[in-house]
């Protein structure tokens, strides 16, 4: 796992993280996202419209991945930048396929700790997630590259979005990762 630090304006923590999942849980997402769009594991997101495109994996064979996530392995390289120790929480695969607009800047409404991992045979020089200054002004526009991503320290003040829809020669997978806190490093 490669991380890149990056301190905001307003002292909030972005990592970028390359090589973020192992080689064989990285083929084993890769297989998943091959799946799309199997409707039996692919559905509209809880309390999203129905008339959305987004679809969240809701398939069984995530554990290995969740597992992964909750280790010490996996965590301690994240916890080493950001000076404090946390807990997984959830995950949500998604697939935004051609069609779907760009996402607004925003920042989360809740948690504590978020990640987004993307996950592609296809990657794309500009589709990945926008982070914005809070003024709404864009800061820095990440590509859609496979097994790399982003973590905030704080998802409640990093102001983020994805400035460009997703383009007709892709699908955009991506991992979301929430994270709590746990007391001391």
């Amino acid at each position: 796992m490669i991380i890149t630090h990056v301190t905001l304006h307003n002292s909030s923590t972005v990592l970028l993280i390359e090589d973020f999942f192992p080689e064989n849980l990285l083929q084993q997402l890769l297989e998943i996202c091959d799946s799309y769009p199997d409707q039996q594991n692919w559905k509209i997101p809880f309390g999203f419209d129905q008339s959305t495109l987004r679809r969240s994996y809701e398939g069984a064979d995530l554990e290995p991945i969740k597992s992964w996530l909750k280790s010490d392995q996996c965590r301690s390289v994240t916890e080493e930048k950001i000076q404090k120790k946390i807990s997984y929480s959830d995950l949500h695969l998604w697939c935004d396929p051609p069609g779907v607009g760009g996402l607004m800047p925003h920042k989360e409404q809740g948690g504590e700790y978020l990640a987004q991992i993307f996950i592609t045979r296809k990657e794309h020089s500009y589709t990945g997630t926008t982070i914005y200054n809070d003024d709404g002004r864009l800061l820095i526009q990440l590509p859609y590259r496979n097994n790399f991503g982003w973590f905030f320290d704080k998802g409640t003040t990093v102001m983020h979005g994805r400035e460009h829809p997703v383009p007709d020669e892709i699908l955009r997978f991506s991992l979301l990762v929430w994270y709590g806190s746990e007391i001391g490093l």
